[in-house]
């Protein structure tokens, strides 16, 4: 009886030790599978707008997707505009704030802002269903804002806080490797000229790859979450 236990119990014994190897090897496939899956998608093409594309008929595509450098600018006269338009700003009192996982919170005037080595690209906006239109930023690369604050080396969120007409306001978060390629930043002016009133003077945020209903405006301040 004794000698039957023991071959039931290394019986299972090697059964789970089987279970187990074969666990990890489908786990191990399965990774392989979701890295190819993800190598494959970094691989897709954006797809390139020839020259003489209307930018203003763009706003039922996912910007994410399109390769916008033939498009010509849009004036700021023709630029829509949705969410809050009549945010009053004290520019003298107005500060950015830089703050969360930090080394020391930073605070920035509007005059020291423009200081800072400047960033400029050309992004399409696309509210998703409503309008669209091809504009010119220049602003402050949030790399430079992270080193400024000295940001915690495992950070991986950003989160962008703007004042509005009510009381809440808006807050957007994005993952920090937007900001490569300055894919991501804080601007201040649009084709040439300081950012208008109710497209949201001092600072926005121009999201290049992401729909136009998260580019947060009225920006105060901005949040760096592990």
């Amino acid at each position: 009886m004794m000698r039957f236990n023991r071959d039931i119990f290394r019986s299972r014994r090697e059964f789970f030790k089987i279970l187990v190897g074969l666990s990890m090897k489908v786990a191990s496939v399965a990774g392989l599978l979701m890295t190819g899956v993800k190598s494959a998608a970094a691989k897709v093409k954006k797809r390139l707008l020839p020259a003489g594309t209307d930018p203003r008929r763009l706003f039922n595509d996912d910007p994410e997707y399109l390769d916008t450098r033939n498009l010509e600018i849009t004036p700021i006269v023709k630029f829509d505009t949705m969410g809050d338009t009549e945010v009053d700003v004290d520019i003298n009192a107005w500060r950015l704030e830089v703050t969360g996982d930090v080394s020391k919170t930073v605070q920035l005037s509007y005059t020291e802002i423009l200081k800072l080595p400047a960033t400029n690209r050309k992004v399409l906006l696309i509210c998703p269903g409503v309008f669209s239109y091809h504009a010119e930023y220049t602003g402050i690369s949030l790399k430079t804002l992270l080193q400024m604050s000295g940001a915690a080396k495992d950070a991986s969120r950003l989160a962008f806080f703007g004042r509005g007409e009510l009381v809440v306001g808006k807050k957007e978060r994005f993952r920090i490797e937007d900001i490569d390629g300055d894919r991501l930043f804080l601007a201040y002016a649009v084709n040439g000229k300081p950012l208008p009133p109710q497209h949201g003077f001092p600072l926005r945020v121009v999201a290049e790859e992401h729909h136009g209903d998260r580019w947060v405006k009225y920006v105060y301040k901005l949040r760096v979450d592990k």
